[in-house]
């Protein structure tokens, strides 16, 4: 298998990012504002959702009407086997 997508919350995008599993990210910045005392945070969950920094190179940004969709490529921080 040469490609897969996988689609989920913080807690599938940190198991896949603490096993070095994880080469690109897209992420898509829609004119949306959620609120209120029960509103997700940015990652999900608190601090230790990600315990270290992940650095990125931006590789693509294309978009539709009020929406942006942003590709990265992961730095990977140690040598791939």
């Amino acid at each position: 298998m040469c490609r897969l997508a996988c689609e989920g919350g913080p807690t599938l995008f940190r198991a896949l990012l603490e096993r070095d599993l994880i080469d690109q990210l897209n992420l898509t910045i829609a004119p949306y504002m959620f609120g209120g005392a029960k509103a997700p945070t940015l990652t999900g969950l608190s601090k230790e959702f990600l315990p270290a920094s992940v650095h990125c190179s931006l590789t693509n940004i294309r978009t539709v009407g009020d929406e942006c969709f942003l590709t990265y490529r992961i730095k990977h921080q140690r040598p791939r086997s």
